[in-house]
């Protein structure tokens, strides 16, 4: 039953809140992994049916935090990606002995990387000599 009471995307919204799939989900029909739902099923729905200014207001609300939502996901998926990229990018210098202030008395990312395994795994580590200037 068609109800001018009701704006379509306030419905649109309601059909996709866990209220109306949990109501969908008790009155499917199963058939081998396979539910359905018929006409008079769907249109049983219970709807709660705010006046038409409070639908406009719920929808131009819950539109605007599903659009906030999306720009944060796509935000974290960049930051995402840049901080694996920039951890690897640091790895593969440290393991090539680039990371540092390139002074020769210093201990090199490979001797410090050894040395921190070696306490991890509680074994004495010794490091090579180094020359004196």
């Amino acid at each position: 039953m068609y109800s001018t009471d009701l704006l379509p995307e306030f419905v649109s919204l309601l059909t996709k809140s866990h209220y109306a799939k949990k109501y969908f989900y008790e009155n499917a029909s199963q058939s081998i992994n396979l539910g359905s739902i018929n006409q008079t099923t769907l249109g049983n729905t219970p709807t709660p049916t705010p006046p038409l200014k409070e639908q406009k207001l719920i929808v131009e609300r819950v539109t605007g935090i599903l659009q906030l939502l999306e720009v944060v996901e796509e935000n974290y998926e960049e930051v995402s990606t840049r901080i694996e990229l920039l951890t690897q990018f640091i790895l593969t210098q440290a393991f090539r002995g680039e990371l540092g202030t390139y002074d020769p008395a210093e201990e090199s990312a490979l001797e410090l990387l050894k040395r921190t395994l070696a306490e991890q795994n509680g074994l004495a580590y010794e490091s090579p000599a180094t020359e004196e200037l």
